[in-house]
């Protein structure tokens, strides 16, 4: 499987709590998108150009029939890798996402303003943007772990959202608001699964639910948990589980379809 960060966070961020739970079954890769942590630097973020990343990744490590897991942000990600390459793709988990972001007048002036500060970014220092005290107030929100590691996990998570592009996370925001799957997302034809979060105070429950409904025969599974849930604590262990049953499930149905397909060639998710 390759697991697809969310806006803001890097792989390792993202997906740190979930790497030991997911290795134990499955084979897992995790990538930082363009703009975020190591990943490529861009002057012009875009999530096509993100799937285009992913696309050549899979292809890279000659990964047959992958599960693409998406974690708000990399839910987009991956459903446009499908779209963009639909012979590199076995299965999609998406978590915590949706079809579309904006809706609203408010939501859509609020991500008009992202990509507004985007371009203006890009005439800015890097470091007056993202000055190491904010780097360091970021980095313990991603570092929800035991008093006792606190400090080492602190300096960690600091060193991952170091290597920030501010521009390109402004314009990464901008993005968001900008994409609707809704014309296309009911054309996925490989397994699929949508991991709701019911707390979720940042992509409202009732977009997760129509994402899984626009999908054909989508697994859905709802874990009471928020947007932040795989950062750490009780909810953390509630995706966790959730997120297992579905990855395990698409993996199920990617078995059975995958001869019919005849998709790629290589190494490919773990039996």
């Amino acid at each position: 499987m390759v697991l697809l960060h969310g806006l803001g966070a890097t792989g390792g961020l993202n997906w740190a709590g979930a790497f030991d739970h997911l290795g134990q079954r499955f084979r897992v890769i995790s990538v930082d998108h363009r703009g975020h942590g190591r990943g490529i630097r861009t002057r012009r973020f875009r999530l096509e150009a993100c799937a285009d990343d992913v696309a050549a990744l899979i292809t890279q490590l000659e990964l047959r029939d992958p599960l693409l897991v998406g974690y708000s942000m990399g839910g987009p990600i991956a459903t446009l890798t499908w779209r963009r390459h639909p012979d590199l793709v076995g299965g999609l988990v998406l978590c915590a996402t949706s079809r579309n972001f904006s809706g609203s007048p408010a939501e859509k002036l609020t991500f008009a303003a992202f990509a507004a500060a985007g371009l203006s970014s890009l005439l800015l220092p890097q470091r007056l943007l993202f000055p190491e005290q904010i780097v360091r107030q970021l980095g313990s929100v991603f570092c929800a772990l035991p008093v006792p590691l606190a400090g080492k996990r602190l300096k960690w998570a600091v060193d991952e959202l170091a290597g920030h592009e501010a521009h390109a996370v402004l314009q990464a925001a901008a993005e968001i608001g900008r994409f609707n799957a809704s014309e296309w997302i009911s054309g996925i034809d490989v397994p699929s699964a949508v991991v709701a979060h019911t707390n979720d105070q940042v992509v409202p429950l009732r977009r997760q639910l129509r994402l899984a409904a626009a999908i054909p025969h989508a697994i859905l599974r709802e874990v009471p948990a928020g947007h932040a849930a795989v950062a750490g604590g009780p909810e953390r262990d509630a995706f966790l589980d959730a997120l297992m049953e579905a990855c395990e499930e698409v993996h199920v149905a990617c078995r059975k379809t995958s001869a019919p397909r005849n998709r790629g060639a290589g190494a490919g998710v773990a039996s």
